[in-house]
């Protein structure tokens, strides 16, 4: 089987689980359930606004090539 490659999206990836566990404030079995969802390519319901919702979404897409780059990362709305 081939390895998985890794690369900065996959730091994007993580960042966006970090950003959850920073944002969600829930129970840890409901953290559980929205890591698992975003593994799974699953949107996830409401994490804490919209923008935030929105935000982390677009961090953990399941396809690589969908997530942003580091400078968009950084140049995005959200972190301004």
């Amino acid at each position: 089987a081939a390895l998985p490659i890794y690369s900065s999206k996959t730091d994007v990836f993580s960042l966006g689980l970090s950003f959850i566990e920073l944002c969600a404030w829930k129970p840890i079995d409901e953290l559980k359930l929205i890591f698992d969802n975003c593994r799974a390519g699953k949107q996830n319901a409401h994490i804490r606004d919209t923008e935030t919702t929105e935000f982390v979404n677009m961090l953990t897409e399941v396809d690589p090539s969908k997530r942003p780059t580091c400078d968009e990362l950084l140049a995005h709305p959200y972190l301004s």
